[in-house]
């Protein structure tokens, strides 16, 4: 995705990118036998993409409308379609993601028997990543996209520092050693070598597979406090070598959208931020490079994210909203138009086609990076809150409110009561 990742409260320690959350609509062509509804995330420049596939679908399938309502950010996205399962009015068809499949798996429709029909062709999809939309057995959802967590630095301060470059092999240590180096060369005036991403989930769940611990374990925390205390020390002690920035000013500057990232504006050297980003953050600051995310004692935590669609048990017309599915799938022409907006294409064929078009770095990065990327299991309901918990107990460490051990508590008893609810 180019212009949003998320939307939600924002602490100071969260790293994503957040954008206005209002949903818009947009219409489909009128003249069609059937109308279904369809619904996804993304900021203007999606819509505009997605939009174009859309009227090329129409086009080839002119008996088939398709209504489109879309929300900027991710967090925004999952309520509203919570509020709109509750209401018995999800749409017809539905943007979906590994990470909250399962939160809509009551009120999703398998896709088995359109892939056994062959109306959706999934024969040029990578197994890993069509597993990614299986829940109980059934598929749920049908990857069209997937990426993963890219390391953006700033090669010119880490160049003007004297200091190598984070790279495929680097450990969180050696990255915080690297840091500490850069926050004591001759940096300019309010500028750091990295944002502050104790709160950053994706960070934090990388790092507690690089130790060999899991996120969860069935529908509890699948770590412990030990892991959680080095998580918050580590970057408190990056906070005392100043490698970060104060955190009033992270709350400040890290805004709300791409162009207010402080690793576009030049403020801090380095952020972890979606592969599929880099387009953009290099856009707004030629000095981007990116790398794959740190390793722990234990190996690569990194995770493949993966995107599709997904339609609702109650769909008016399934099959229509099946062959669209296959449609963006696999057709080569409208990959190309969507410009692997939110993610490399899934399918084989169209991969190689839009990598070739674009020469976008993160197709490279995933070809050196693929064997270490793990799937990450639908997450339990409750998720989103213990999210919210991790950047709530990051500020208190930030702001000396709560010790490291206070903040510990504080966050496992917060994440274990949302995840009771």
């Amino acid at each position: 995705m180019r212009k949003a990742l998320l939307c939600g409260a924002a602490a100071i320690t969260v790293v994503g990118v957040v954008t206005a959350c209002a949903p818009r609509s947009t219409s489909g062509s009128s003249a069609g036998a059937s109308t279904i509804s369809y619904s996804w995330w993304g900021g203007s420049d999606r819509t505009k993409l997605q939009d174009g596939v859309v009227a090329m679908f129409e086009k080839a399938h002119p008996q088939t409308a398709i209504k489109r309502t879309t929300t900027s950010g991710t967090d925004t996205y999952v309520t509203r379609l919570a509020v709109q399962v509750s209401g018995g009015n999800l749409p017809d068809m539905f943007q979906n993601q590994d990470r909250f499949l399962r939160q809509f798996a009551g009120s999703t429709r398998s896709l088995d028997s359109y892939i056994k029909d062959g109306t959706i062709n999934v024969s040029n999809v990578p197994a890993e990543v069509l597993a990614a939309g299986k829940y109980n057995g059934k598929q749920l959802m049908v990857g069209t996209a997937f990426s993963f967590r890219g390391l953006f630095y700033d090669k010119k301060m880490f160049a003007n520092a004297g200091v190598a470059a984070p790279g495929l092999t680097t450990t969180w240590d050696q990255l915080a050693t690297k840091l500490t180096k850069v926050a004591g060369s001759k940096l300019a005036s309010g500028t750091y070598a990295s944002a502050n991403l104790c709160g950053n989930d994706s960070a934090f769940y990388t790092y507690l597979r690089g130790r060999g611990d899991q996120i969860y374990s069935g529908d509890a925390l699948g770590f412990g406090k030990s892991a959680i205390e080095a998580w918050f020390t580590y970057w408190k002690k990056l906070q005392s070598a100043k490698a970060v920035p104060p955190p009033d000013l992270q709350q400040e500057q890290q805004g709300t959208t791409t162009e207010d990232l402080m690793i576009a504006k030049k403020m801090v050297g380095l952020d972890v931020i979606p592969a599929n980003q880099y387009t953009t953050i290099k856009g707004l600051n030629p000095n981007i490079s990116m790398t794959s995310m740190p390793r722990g004692a234990k190996g690569s935590g990194n995770f493949l994210i993966v995107s599709g669609q997904s339609i609702s048990s109650k769909a008016s017309d399934p099959k229509a909203a099946a062959q669209f599915i296959n449609f963006f799938l696999n057709d080569v022409a409208a990959e190309k138009a969507y410009k692997a907006d939110n993610g490399i294409p899934a399918s084989n064929t169209a991969r190689k086609a839009v990598a070739k078009m674009l020469h976008d770095p993160q197709f490279a990065l995933y070809d050196q990076i693929k064997s270490d990327l793990k799937p990450m299991p639908p997450q339990p309901p409750g998720n989103g809150a213990v999210i919210q918990a991790l950047g709530q107990s990051c500020d208190a460490v930030a702001f000396n409110k709560s010790d490291v051990g206070q903040a510990a508590d504080q966050y496992l008893a917060a994440a274990k009561s949302a995840l009771r609810q």
